[in-house]
């Protein structure tokens, strides 16, 4: 806007360019239009001043007529050049806009970064560590009972058969007494 006025945002800026642009553009249009038009009337002249043999004033109206032509060749590279500026000043805006969000998303990091406690975060981790380390010990010590537990009833279970092995090759009969007093608890099927 104006000196006093208020401030155009950097959004405003490019429409207003942009329309800018376009206006121009229609302008240009116009003017090659209005140039085209005139050089059929030039033909016109030409064909008329041949047909009635001023051939000087055919020749002075032919340049003209390439004047024209070179006049609309500079409105139509004049248009190309407004049209690479817009595609530019689009390109601007786009940089513009990630621009802004890698702004936005650098706020957010420092914010965050600034409400971590990075001494409180470092005791939670020590905390989880050595709760870690305490049932990785309790995880093992329930292991290696459970192992020596089962070991136990291996070593019970190869007694009462060595204890079996040892009757049946003396040829005692094994009653149920015997096998209640070899292994209290246990049924063993007796060997047939």
């Amino acid at each position: 806007m104006g000196l006093f006025g208020k401030k155009q945002t950097p959004d405003e800026q490019f429409h207003e360019f942009r329309k800018n642009i376009r206006r121009t553009n229609r302008l240009i249009d116009r003017e090659i239009r209005t140039l085209q038009n005139k050089e059929v009337e030039i033909k016109n002249k030409v064909k008329e001043f041949v047909r009635q043999d001023e051939n000087r004033a055919a020749v002075t109206i032919v340049k003209d007529m390439l004047r024209n032509r070179q006049a609309v060749s500079k409105f139509r590279n004049l248009q190309v050049q407004m049209d690479s500026i817009l595609i530019k000043v689009m390109h601007m805006k786009a940089e513009m806009g990630v621009t802004n969000a890698l702004k936005q998303a650098g706020f957010m990091m420092r914010a965050f970064n600034n409400s971590i406690n990075l001494v409180q975060l470092n005791s939670i981790m020590q905390q989880f560590m050595q709760q870690n380390q305490i049932s990785e010990t309790k995880s093992e010590m329930i292991d290696d009972i459970i192992n020596e537990g089962i070991d136990d009833g291996d070593v019970e279970s190869t007694m009462v058969d060595t204890m079996m092995s040892v009757f049946k090759e003396m040829k005692i009969p094994i009653t149920e007494g015997l096998v209640q007093a070899i292994a209290p608890g246990e049924l063993i099927a007796e060997p047939s």
